[in-house]
C-alpha cells in the first residue's frame, strides 16, 4: 500500500477559508478510562491521562512514521504502553490528534481523552487551534 499525505492547514481544516468548510475530525473515540483493548485500570485515576493507539496496533504502512510524530508532538512523553495503546498528558493527546488531522490520517487514529478534554475537543468541532489551546490551559490548571 502507498500511502501519502497532503499537509492541510489549520484554516483548511476548520473551513475558514473562502469557498471551504470545516473538515471533520475521523479518528475513533473509545470512553475514558477504559478503552476496548486496555487493561482496566491502566489509566489510573489521574484526569490528564489519555491513550491513543494508531491502525488498531495492526502497524500498517507508514505506522511507524506516525507513531515517531506522535512521540515528537508529545516531547517523547510517553508514560506507558500496552497492546498497542500508549498513555500521555491528555493536552499532548489533543495535539497529535491535530496533526494527524492536518495530515489526513486521523482515520488512522483511536483516542480515549478524559472527559474534560472530550469536551473541549467537542465545544470546538472546527477549531482545532482552540482546542489545543484549551486543553493546553487545561493542563497547566492541573
Amino acid at each position: 500500500m502507498t500511502l501519502s499525505y497532503e499537509l492541510r492547514t489549520l484554516d483548511q481544516l476548520d473551513g475558514r477559508r473562502p469557498g471551504s468548510s470545516a473538515v471533520a475530525p475521523r479518528w475513533k473515540n473509545h470512553e475514558w478510562p477504559n478503552p476496548t483493548g486496555l487493561e482496566k485500570g491502566r489509566l489510573g485515576d489521574d484526569r490528564h491521562v489519555a491513550a491513543f493507539r494508531i491502525d488498531g496496533n495492526q502497524k500498517d504502512d507508514g505506522w511507524s512514521a506516525l507513531d515517531d510524530l506522535a512521540a515528537v508532538i508529545s516531547g517523547f512523553g510517553r508514560k506507558d504502553a500496552a497492546v498497542g495503546w500508549n498513555t500521555i498528558k491528555a493536552a499532548d493527546l489533543v495535539k497529535v490528534m491535530t496533526a494527524f488531522r492536518a495530515l489526513g490520517a486521523e482515520d488512522r487514529l483511536e483516542v480515549c481523552l478524559p472527559p474534560e478534554y472530550q469536551a473541549v475537543v467537542d465545544k470546538y468541532p472546527a477549531e482545532a487551534d482552540e482546542q489545543v489551546r484549551k486543553a493546553v490551559e487545561l493542563a497547566e490548571q492541573a
